[in-house]
Order: C-alpha cells, then structure tokens, then sequence
C-alpha cells in the first residue's frame, strides 16, 4: 500500500480504491465459516496460501507499473486492475485469518476459558508481527544499484522475491505438518491437571 503512494498514487485515490476491500473483510468470514467450522479449519489456510503468493506477485506488478499511469488517459483500467488485485489479495488474506482463529477456538481448552485461546492468537501475532518488523527494517539495506548507469532495484521487488521464495520451501516443509497439527486429537491440545484430568475421566 505505501509502495502504491511512493510510486505515484494519491493517497486520496488510493482511499478510495480500497473502500471496497471493507465490503470483503465482512463478507469473507461469512462465505467461508462453513468450510472452517468442521474438524478440519486449516483447510482454507492450506488451500489460500498458494494463491495468496500469486497475489502478491500481482501487486508486485501493480506496484512496478504506477508510474507508467500517473498521467495516462488509461487511468480507469489501472484502477480497476488495483481494485481486483487488491479486493483478490484480500480475500486470500481474510480466507487465512478465519481459517486460523477457527483453528485456535476449536483446539482452546474450555477449562480455562478464553485465556488458551488469547495465548495463541498472541503468539500468533508476536510471530506476523517480528516478520513485519524485520521485513521493514532491512528494507533500507536491500536496494541495489548494480552499476553507476544502471537503475537501481527497490527493496520491494528484492523482498517479494525472497519471501516467495522462503513461502514456497515453508510450505513444501510445512505442509504434511499443518495436517497432522489439525488431525491431533482434540485432548492432546488440553492441559493436563489433577481437576481436569478428573473431570474428564467422568465425563
């Protein structure tokens, strides 16, 4: 989003491209809370992941051709084309979100209310919000200029391209493990006490 407004989008065009990305923020939990409320909640975590890295090549393509539209009389079909990626880019993003806290809720201990399920949405975060970070942080060491005439490669192409890379050998090393965390049995997930462990027993 911030590499649409350095290269050339006004901030005040972009708020308006992107109003309708809070359409599809309420809608998708709606469209997908069938498929995650089964046995089998990552699912749609698994099955977005691919084509959410195809998303963010094409607004990796977006970003590069900006430039080319800041005075062009093709304008409408630009923003249409931002408006698609950024609303398809979305839908993945949210699909994966649901799919997560589906997850989480399903596997929390019920004994000890919403605190099992605050921890991993927490650590979650921690985790989404470290790569954020460091994401951000080596930006400003990543951009290349190969040689005096030539033109100098932005962060942002650089570390699409390596976190595509790492999200592509994160899944193929990943993926039987993200089947085999939501397969575990509900009570390998509970916390074992002496008054748990009782009332089960009962039960």
């Amino acid at each position: 989003n911030i590499k649409l407004i350095q290269n050339g989008l006004e901030k005040e065009t972009f708020a308006l491209l992107t109003a309708p990305l809070i359409i599809i923020k309420i809608l998708v939990p709606f469209s997908v809370s069938h498929l995650t409320s089964g046995t089998q909640p990552l699912n749609v975590l698994i099955n977005s992941y691919i084509p959410r890295m195809v998303t963010s090549i094409l607004v990796a393509i977006i970003v590069y051709i900006t430039p080319l539209f800041h005075n062009s009389s093709s304008k409408f079909y630009y923003y249409l084309a931002v408006i698609f990626v950024l609303g398809l880019n979305e839908i993945f993003v949210s699909s994966m979100r649901v799919s997560k806290l589906a997850f989480y809720a399903r596997i929390s201990d019920s004994t000890i209310g919403g605190t099992y399920l605050t921890f991993l949405h927490t650590i979650s975060n921690l985790g989404l919000h470290l790569t954020e970070t460091l994401i951000l942080f080596s930006a400003s060491y990543l951009t290349l200029k190969p040689c005096p005439s030539c033109q100098t490669i932005d962060a942002y192409y650089i570390e699409v391209t390596f976190c595509l890379f790492i999200g592509i050998l994160w899944l193929i090393w990943k993926y039987r493990t993200l089947l085999d965390l939501q397969n575990l049995p509900l009570s390998k997930w509970y916390i074992e006490t002496k008054d748990n462990i009782q009332d089960r027993s009962f039960n």
